[in-house]
């Protein structure tokens, strides 16, 4: 089953979330929801409106996007707020079921979602070590801006917004100055980080992963190991390919933006690509993937498979996001768990014929998220770290 619901809401409802958004006083998940909401105006919402209606709608829409832009600078008259006011109702009821996610407000009686509750957990974020090939493991949240270590003539800093860069000075002539010393950044669970390695490659490290590189790229390629997941800008260099060893697979850019998901408990090591093209290969196996499509290969299973993804989904984590499309509530349950660092049970019924179309941001708390996953009647118990799906 989808999560989504397509029925009658109390006006009264979506006039207060109006309100609460304009008067700042909304929930970020409830801002956040709406905003998606009114992108996804021009979808089909299965709710009539008359050709007036539909053009007053699109108006008053335009109009909060002009108010958006110009707040502060040019007041609006009382009359055009008052008009945006009063088709902001009807703007939401159609956006909310355009996208499919009605049930967010729906005040049907549903199951209580979550017994025992506690204290609220608060959501994952910038958390990343450095463990140098000497043995020495430095905590980036707690470093200070500025350098953070010398390995021959690499420098690793800290920048401001806490991403970690590797700058070279003169270009190393042995081993000893920087090559094959080989780093390892690491994100524990509920964590997240980026670097930019030495030949300009950037890194997005998701929960609980690994990143094992040298801190100089040096010989005829550059080749890093990964745990976890990753989105990886490669910085091309045709004479010194870009090689991601992880899962089984060996992953080589050629001018690329892509995701790699390989997390141990995860069914199949999924390779995305977004932007360029990578060539994946296992075993005897050999692929090129085009931007959009994704590589899967599955322990026990011959071949890659690949299949078409819409990458925005995949790579919502790095924005800021959870982001399903049709996915069980497993697929869920994992990736909650790793950034809210939590163990999940499953209790009695899997709710195996249910699936989610949702996006909530990461900023938000667990008992926040498994509110908006409890309105589809999914019922939870939390007990310290353990989520136990009842």
């Amino acid at each position: 089953m989808v999560l989504s619901i397509k029925s009658t809401m109390d006006r009264q409802t979506f006039l207060q979330l109006v309100d609460k958004y304009l008067n700042g006083t909304a929930t970020p998940v409830e801002r956040s929801l709406l905003e998606e909401y009114y992108k996804r105006l021009n979808e089909h919402s299965g709710f009539e409106l008359s050709a007036e209606d539909e053009e007053k709608l699109h108006q008053a829409i335009l109009k909060n996007i002009r108010l958006k832009l110009t707040e502060g600078e040019n007041p609006q008259p009382a009359k055009v707020r008052r008009l945006f006011r009063r088709y902001a109702a009807a703007a939401a009821i159609l956006i909310f079921l355009s996208a499919g996610s009605y049930w967010f407000l729906h005040r049907k009686a549903v199951p209580q979602y979550a017994q025992n509750q506690g204290q609220d957990i608060r959501p994952g974020g910038n958390k990343m070590f450095l463990t140098t090939s000497e043995g020495k493991r430095i905590n980036l949240s707690d470093a200070k801006n500025g350098t953070v270590t010398q390995q021959g003539s690499a420098a690793i800093s800290k920048t401001a917004d806490g991403q970690i860069v590797y700058t070279l000075g003169k270009k190393p002539a042995s081993p000893e100055m920087g090559a094959n010393r080989m780093n390892t950044l690491e994100t524990p669970m509920s964590g997240q980080g980026s670097a930019v390695l030495s030949d300009g490659t950037k890194v997005w490290l998701n929960a609980g992963s690994k990143l094992i590189y040298p801190a100089v790229f040096n010989g005829k390629e550059r080749r890093v190991e990964l745990q976890g997941e990753a989105y990886i800008e490669v910085a091309h260099n045709a004479a010194m390919p870009f090689r991601v060893v992880t899962g089984g697979q060996t992953v080589e850019d050629i001018g690329t933006r892509f995701d790699i998901n390989a997390y141990g408990d995860e069914p199949s090591v999924r390779t995305t690509l977004v932007e360029g093209s990578v060539r994946v290969s296992a075993q005897s196996a050999l692929t090129m993937l085009t931007p959009g499509q994704q590589a899967r290969i599955t322990p026990g299973a011959a071949g890659i498979k690949v299949v078409k993804v819409n990458t925005g989904v995949v790579t919502a984590w790095k924005d800021g996001f959870f982001r399903f499309e049709d996915e069980p509530l497993p697929v869920v349950m994992r990736q909650f768990a790793r950034w809210y660092d939590i163990e999940v049970v499953y209790q009695g019924s899997t709710y195996s014929d249910q699936t989610f179309n949702v996006k909530v941001p990461r900023n938000a708390s667990l008992q926040a998220v498994l509110k908006i996953i409890g309105q589809s009647g999914i019922r939870f118990r939390v007990e310290g770290r353990k989520l136990i799906v009842l």
